[in-house]
């Protein structure tokens, strides 16, 4: 599988959640649609970019999307703090790992090692809360969606583990855009040496007409000259 399809791969995983919180987004009160729908608007943009993903000069924008995404779902409540603190927190360990960009397996590992880690705060969680079994059996699936979706995210971003910084952090964006701004300055000096030689070429057979042309304009104004000395001439006789 090509390193394109692997990074597209990765929002089909935002696609999952996205799914899931169109189809229920009206209904809130089933747990997985009440944290699908509240992540939906804020993954949309993350998701156009990896699904649109074409070329390494696209992975600064995506990657430069996933701490956006983890802030704003911060702010937005839509993940329990400890769930939103722990994804976050795994996904910027991961990016210190310095990750190969062929290490597809231990990338997927490494994500994978959150689950359970996930699953035992969820359940300290419901340990601590004063709920009924109704309440409680509500707020443990809610939290199973969380972890499920926390999971997609990262998945989602997968690639963005195993980028090399100087992608991550703009470097080569930024030089692929004075690479094209160099290359559009370049057509441009060629286009302008072209309209130069097709001047110079119009210039040279107008200057060539003019030395062919020359000494029959002098005949023919000589002509007229002596055309009118002639024509004076009979007027006085």
């Amino acid at each position: 599988m090509s390193g394109t399809k692997l990074v597209r791969q990765g929002g089909e995983f935002l696609q999952i959640i996205s799914r899931s919180g169109r189809s229920c987004k009206d209904f809130k009160h089933i747990p997985s649609c009440s944290v699908s729908a509240d992540l939906l608007p804020i993954i949309a943009e993350g998701q156009r970019l990896l699904l649109g993903y074409n070329g390494s000069h696209d992975l600064y924008a995506v990657c430069e999307e996933a701490p956006k995404i983890l802030t704003e779902i911060s702010e937005n409540g839509a993940f329990a703090t400890f769930l939103t603190s722990a994804v976050s927190e795994h996904y910027f360990r991961g990016l210190k790992k310095g990750f190969h960009p062929l290490e597809f397996n231990p990338t997927y590992e490494y994500i994978n090692e959150l689950r359970p880690s996930l699953k035992q705060s969820a359940a300290q969680m419901l340990s601590d809360l004063r709920l009924n079994e109704e309440e409680q059996d509500w707020m443990r699936r809610r939290y199973e969606a969380t972890i499920n979706d926390g999971m997609a995210l990262l998945f989602g971003f997968e690639a963005c583990l195993r980028t090399p910084e100087s992608l991550r952090n703009g470097q080569y964006a930024a030089w692929n855009q004075s690479v094209q701004q160099q290359s559009s300055r370049v057509d441009e000096t060629e286009l302008e040496l072209i309209q130069l030689q097709e001047q110079s070429r119009r210039l040279n057979d107008a200057g060539r007409f003019r030395i062919l042309s020359w000494p029959y304009i002098i005949v023919f104004a000589l002509a007229l000259k002596f055309g009118k000395g002639v024509a004076a001439v009979k007027q006085r006789q």
